[in-house]
């Protein structure tokens, strides 16, 4: 039987203009379309970052990765001009080769290293500080022996080729952590010092006439098993002009002890309990505010979540230490093992680098920017997600290209180093094709961005009526406003293109939202110069369909509809105008069709599907 078609006259007014809107990248690449509205994936890019910013788009961040030839299973590394040739060397320790040694940036730009070995020692060398501990002018080596229980310092030749080894003390139970300071205000080089299993687990000894020969022991805190520091740094935290202590306990605490001025009396306070292992603090103004804040690495890898490790910072509300809140950099780590404080950007504000990740240890090496320059907004740019067992993260510019570097020991591999290249000049993303099902009139261009000075973003766009035949690419568009000058027709489909572009490897524009505006109907569509075929508007679409054709004058058209098994289930045949003409069909049952057009000499034929 045939089925009669119901001649719905479809008007430009009936159909409201319409908006295709695109805020979220976080998808990813790799869905070149065409689709019917733009969610968070996207086709292609080049140097864009879709993930350091949820929900927006900006210029990659580029980090170079060198090694530090010969530094295999190196638990500590630090920075600092041994040899006087004015750039940035090394010095560390591993625990697993019993040895103590420097490596010599020989060529003045990271890429070849010398390992000057300093000591072979008896068993298990810790950790690794530098200092002028004889106040002669040339770099010393502090050094902790876990096995031995010893704590030593090495003194410089002057050339860093011949080492005299002196020793601080050799009853530092499990001696770990040292750190450098002038601790009672005598303007020489005191070194304090965490035990594992010593009652007095936090100490330091003063340099007694200066030269490092004679040394004290003066206590900081006793402790049983459950105290266990894992690092000690020193810092004036109340800014009274002595030098504090802060300390990561296994007992889960960030502390830092407050030094009467001269080293012999220390009072406790508490800056953030947690109920994980704090492993390592550093300490700098990271809200910009003029006081100290305590930087934070927190790790629990045998707990599953929520009892993740994370990266916080503690303010120091009332700018003398006994205040604090904690914000938390990132929180979803099941290992943070080391922090460090830096103004990687030369911005003016402090950055955070730090190690974290999936196991014990850290897999990922990260730089944090300091997006807003008051630590409450970051931004995450992963330098690599290689490493197993990061223990010490630092800064330098070992290039000497003015700009900072930052170099990772990880005691499973080797020393790495990482030139942080900073944004790219430029980045683009192409946008996945969409479909309109409609043949439209093109409105408008719209977009939501962040634009530092130096850099900008403009559009490209191109069209077609059909996916795998777009046209060029349109000029550059600076700025929101028209489509005309950029789209000529009604085309079903449009692709866009976003250009970033920074003038500094520092800065890079954003873009947070991108909208396009269109009439579905298509008022301004060309007329026809041949008898054409369009097909249905939407294809698939649901049981009512709307053909669409065109004539360049005055015709009888006839469009007969047929089944998947050849069935004639309806025809129309009229008059139309010329011009691109709308004829709706009546309520069609889900199935795959065919729909023939006749106008004189011309035949053309369609297939369409209808779902529920």
């Amino acid at each position: 039987m045939t089925r009669a078609l119901v001649l719905l006259p479809v008007l430009a007014a009936a159909l409201p203009a319409d908006t295709a809107v695109q805020t979220d990248w976080s998808g990813g690449p790799g869905v070149p379309g065409p689709v019917t509205s733009w969610g968070s994936e996207f086709s292609t890019q080049t140097q864009v970052d879709w993930e350091s910013l949820p929900g927006s788009i900006c210029i990659s961040f580029g980090a170079i990765t060198h090694d530090v030839q010969q530094s295999s299973a190196i638990y500590t590394l630090t920075s600092c001009d041994m040899d006087f040739d004015g750039d940035s060397d090394l010095v560390g320790s591993s625990r697993s080769l019993e040895l103590v040694a420097w490596w010599e940036n020989t060529d003045g730009s990271g890429e070849i290293w010398t390992r000057h070995v300093i000591e072979i020692g008896p068993s298990g060398a810790y950790a690794a500080e530098v200092s002028d501990i004889d106040g002669d002018g040339d770099p010393d080596v502090v050094s902790s022996w876990f096995w031995e229980d010893e704590l030593v310092w090495y003194e410089n030749d002057g050339t860093g080729s011949e080492w005299y080894r002196h020793l601080v003390t050799d009853s530092l139970n499990g001696a770990k952590y040292v750190s450098v300071a002038d601790l009672d205000g005598d303007s020489d080089y005191d070194i304090a010092a965490t035990g594992f299993s010593s009652p007095d687990q936090v100490s330091w000894w003063e340099n007694l006439n200066g030269y490092g020969l004679s040394w004290e022991r003066h206590v900081v805190v006793q402790g049983g098993s459950t105290l266990n520091p894992y690092c000690v740094v020193p810092c004036d935290i109340d800014l009274d002009g002595d030098s504090d202590l802060v300390g990561c306990l296994a007992s889960w605490e960030i502390v830092w002890w407050e030094n009467d001025g001269s080293g012999g009396g220390w009072e406790e306070h508490l800056v953030y309990d947690h109920e994980t292992n704090t492993l390592h603090a550093d300490c700098a103004d990271i809200d910009g505010d003029g006081d100290i804040d305590v930087l934070g690495a927190i790790s629990h890898p045998n707990t599953p979540p929520p009892h993740f490790g994370e990266v916080v910072w503690c303010e120091n509300l009332d700018s003398i230490g006994t205040q604090w809140q904690r914000h938390v950099i990132r929180a979803d780590l099941v290992g943070a093992s080391c922090v460090h404080c830096a103004d990687m950007d030369l911005d003016g504000d402090i950055d955070v680098l730090g190690t974290a990740g999936t196991s014990w240890g850290g897999e990922e090496v990260i730089y944090w920017e300091n997006a807003d320059g008051a630590g409450l907004s970051w931004t995450e740019h992963l330098l690599s997600d290689w490493g197993y067992y990061a223990r010490d993260i630092e800064d330098a510019d070992f290039d000497l290209d003015g700009r900072p570097d930052a170099v990772v020991a990880d005691e499973a591999i080797h020393g790495i180093w990482y030139d942080l290249t900073g944004y790219s000049p430029a980045g683009s993303l192409e946008s996945s094709i969409l479909d309109t099902q409609t043949w439209p009139d093109w409105g408008t261009i719209d977009w939501v961005s962040d634009e530092p000075s130096g850099t900008s973003l403009t559009f490209q766009v191109r069209t077609g009526d059909s996916p795998g035949s777009l046209g060029e690419w349109s000029g550059e568009i600076t700025s929101p406003g028209s489509l005309d000058p950029y789209v000529t027709g009604n085309h079903r489909y449009l692709q866009y293109r976003v250009n970033l572009y920074t003038l500094s490897g520092y800065l890079t524009p954003q873009l947070d939202h991108v909208s396009f505006s269109y009439d579905p109907q298509g008022v301004a569509e060309p007329e026809p110069e041949a008898p054409v075929l369009l097909g249905p508007v939407s294809n698939p679409s649901g049981g009512g369909v709307v053909i669409r054709f065109g004539i360049p004058e005055a015709s009888l058209v006839s469009l007969s509809v047929f089944d998947i098994a050849g069935r004639l289930v309806g025809r129309v045949s009229s008059t139309y105008s010329g011009g691109t003409q709308a004829v709706g069909i009546g309520e069609l049952q889900p199935g795959v069709y065919m729909v023939r057009m006749e106008s004189g000499d011309f035949t053309a034929a369609g297939r369409f599907v209808v779902i529920e």
